[in-house]
């Protein structure tokens, strides 16, 4: 049996120039596909790592936000106890003209004071506190040592007295008051003053 093609040798060239077309085209459709795949991966992972290290920084200004806000507390902490400390001071704190009133009432007529002072006469160092605070790196930062000063616990009074009755009727006085704990008489001797004699005195009073 033979066949008759009727399609002109022209239209059957064309069709197949098409059809390599066609062809070539899905190939490189294909190739492009791909080829676009690893740079998409590639753009997505650039686009995670650009994400995470924006999150990181963000942490890391939160972390050194919350190091100042502590930092801070810190020192608010220190100022209180600070001033807590000047505050039981005060309240623990003596009335000296008060209490230099209380001592000459007592003195009788035939005595007079030559020294009222604290003893020992500088306060005593209780020693060293050395509060820290940290860095906003964590470390702890040593400040310069706060001394702490021991109030005096003892009155010196020093005087002179005509006689040992009016020293005496002194001390007996000075302990009707119940400011001090103990009135104790450290030194006494006789001495000369103009043209009599009278008792050089020292009395420890302790509260």
């Amino acid at each position: 049996m033979t066949g008759v093609n009727l399609i002109a040798e022209s239209e059957l060239m064309a069709r197949r120039r098409r059809r390599r077309v066609r062809t070539w085209s899905v190939a490189l459709l294909i190739v492009a596909a791909v080829g676009s795949l690893p740079v998409a991966v590639e753009f997505t992972r650039h686009h995670q790592v650009q994400s995470l290290r924006g999150q990181r920084q963000r942490v890391q200004n939160d972390i050194e936000k919350s190091r100042a806000e502590l930092n801070q507390t810190a020192l608010a902490i220190r100022e209180l106890r600070a001033q807590a400390a000047r505050a039981d001071a005060l309240r623990t704190k003596r009335s000296w003209a008060g209490l230099l009133t209380t001592i000459s009432g007592r003195l009788p007529q035939e005595m007079w004071l030559s020294s009222v002072a604290t003893d020992p006469a500088s306060p005593r160092n209780s020693g060293p506190y050395r509060p820290t605070s940290r860095k906003p790196n964590g470390e702890e930062d040593a400040e310069p040592a706060v001394v702490t000063l021991e109030a005096p616990r003892q009155l010196s009074v020093e005087g002179y007295a005509l006689d040992y009755r009016n020293l005496y009727e002194f001390m007996s006085g000075l302990n009707e008051t119940e400011v001090f704990k103990a009135v104790t008489l450290t030194r006494s001797n006789d001495e000369p003053v103009l043209n009599t004699s009278a008792v050089r005195f020292q009395i420890l009073c302790r509260w």
